[in-house]
């Protein structure tokens, strides 16, 4: 596994990948090359009706757009995400139904603004890969699990804060990951290594200060 790496071009013989040229001067020899570079917005409707669009259309957490009467939301719409603390694209299923839930609530008369911590999921085989949080811009990480044993968890965290989980069938952390991001509450590493450190002490502290 190469991380970290910055592709400069594809070598291929016969319309097939052959080699990978990476900036360092390494060529890694491939049979088959999957380019994942996200997608893009599809706002030209709302760029019509002079809708506010930058990297999809803008919209409040109630999934208002600059015209209070157009509403939008899914992985189309630009929002500032509060567990982020930055305006971005979310493509996601959460993203989409819970935003949605956000504008509906909004259309019709009431309030419930959009809020969620970002999640993703994909089950590959017998494996479950879960993400709570966005972990861009970490700058510390502590694992919990057996790496070697295909179960285990990383917490990313942000000067001290802890701002995501990705887990390998370790859906308990996830579970108790999106609490502790939801209400703020960052064990630390040195808890989150311990495997006997029960989360639980922590969510239950929370609850009965009435957060």
């Amino acid at each position: 596994m190469q991380l970290q790496e910055t592709v400069v071009s594809i070598e291929g013989h016969d319309g097939k990948a052959a080699f990978v040229h990476c900036k360092n001067d390494k060529k890694i020899r491939a049979d088959l090359v999957l380019v994942g570079v996200g997608g893009l917005p599809n706002d030209q409707l709302a760029r019509s009706a002079q809708l506010t669009c930058t990297n999809g259309i803008v919209v409040d957490d109630h999934g208002r757009t600059s015209d209070p009467d157009i509403f939008a939301a899914g992985d189309c719409t630009s929002h500032y995400n509060i567990f982020a603390q930055e305006w971005l694209r979310l493509e996601s299923v959460q993203n989409a139904q819970d935003q949605a839930k956000a504008a509906g609530l909004a259309i019709a008369g009431s309030t419930g603004p959009y809020a969620s911590v970002p999640r993703f999921w994909s089950d590959q085989y017998d494996a479950k890969l879960q993400t709570v949080g966005l972990s861009r811009n970490f700058d510390r990480q502590a694992i919990r699990g057996s790496v070697a044993d295909g179960k285990f968890s990383v917490f990313y965290y942000k000067q001290d804060r802890l701002i995501a989980v990705d887990s390998i069938s370790r859906p308990g952390d996830q579970m108790a990951a999106r609490r502790l991001i939801a209400a703020a509450i960052s064990p630390s590493p040195e808890a989150v290594a311990d495997l006997s450190f029960d989360f639980k002490s922590l969510l239950q502290a929370t609850d009965g200060a009435g957060a």
